[in-house]
This record gives C-alpha cells, structure tokens and sequence, in this order.
C-alpha cells in the first residue's frame, strides 16, 4: 500500500519467498518469488510483529532456513527514564511447518515465535553457519556494539534465546 515503507529484504533458502521489513511498522511484506507459482511477485502475506514502536531494521534468515530474525529498535532517547529495550523478534519460517490447511496453523507458520531482549538500538543482523546462533549490531554509543543470540529452545510453541555482548568500543 502507500503506507509501506520498505526497509530490508531476505529471500528464503528455497527462493520460495521474499521477507521485507517496514521501517515505521511492525509488518514483514511476504512477496511470492517462486516463478512457478500462481502468485509469482505478488504480496502473499502480511506478518505482524510486536512491539516494534519504531518499525524493523534489518533482518537475517537462520542458517537452516527456519527462523527470520527482524531487529526492532527501540527509542535511542538517552534522557529517557525508562530505558526501552530493543528487540530481536524471531518469525517461524520453516517450511516443514507450513499447515495444509490455512485455519489450522499448529505450527506457528508465518508468524512470530519470539523475542528476545537485544539493548537498545539493535540494526544489523546476521545468520552464522551454527543455525542457533545469530550476530547483530548495537551502533548506540553508549552501548556494546556486537552482540551474540543464542538460541536455547527452538520449538514454535517455546523459542528461548539469550544474547551476549562484546564490546567494541577502543581505548
């Protein structure tokens, strides 16, 4: 629509789908990009993901093709009180989970699983060879600047992951 404001784009392992993030809303734009389908370059799907108050960045796709990581930031007001914690938000991608019947979505597919907490102003994002395990960047100055995700429990209806930090700052 004229709303849309498209930020970031990931196509999935098996060049079935096109995932872009919203750079004001809490939406992933599923586009169609299999040529063989009835639906080729068309948009397929809405996904809503939460909180995301300052829209998505960028996003990574697990390397075994399951798991779509969007980061959404948080506000980078350093006065703030409270200070809001970005997210790294996990959708369920894996096609294994896709249900036969649309109403009948056991799975999770095509929806988010989780999120996990990632500081506060999370940008870049990227899979690594280990499945359970994803980087992202925290360009904040007053934060740590490279962060790990550690995935514990990978099911749709229980995804548990921790991240870790590393400083970058020198001097």
């Amino acid at each position: 629509g004229d709303d849309a404001s498209p930020r970031a784009i990931v196509i999935d392992s098996r060049d079935k789908y096109a995932y872009i993030s919203d750079a004001r809303m809490g939406i992933i734009y599923v586009i169609d990009v299999d040529a063989t389908s009835s639906k080729y370059h068309q948009l397929v799907e809405k996904i809503q993901v939460e909180p995301a108050p300052f829209g998505l960045r960028e996003m990574a796709i697990s390397s075994d093709g399951r798991r779509l990581f969007v980061a959404a930031p948080s506000i980078s007001n350093p006065y703030a009180i409270e200070k809001e914690k970005s997210q790294v938000i996990v959708v369920n991608v894996d096609s294994k989970d896709r249900p036969l019947n649309e109403s009948r979505n056991e799975k999770n597919w095509h929806k988010q699983i989780g999120r996990v907490d990632a500081e506060r102003k999370v940008e870049g994002i990227s899979a690594t060879p280990d499945p359970k395990k994803i980087l992202f960047t925290n360009p904040q100055k007053d934060f740590k600047g490279f962060g790990v995700l550690e995935i514990i429990e990978d099911e749709p209806d229980n995804f548990v992951a921790n991240t870790r930090f590393t400083d970058l700052r020198l001097g």
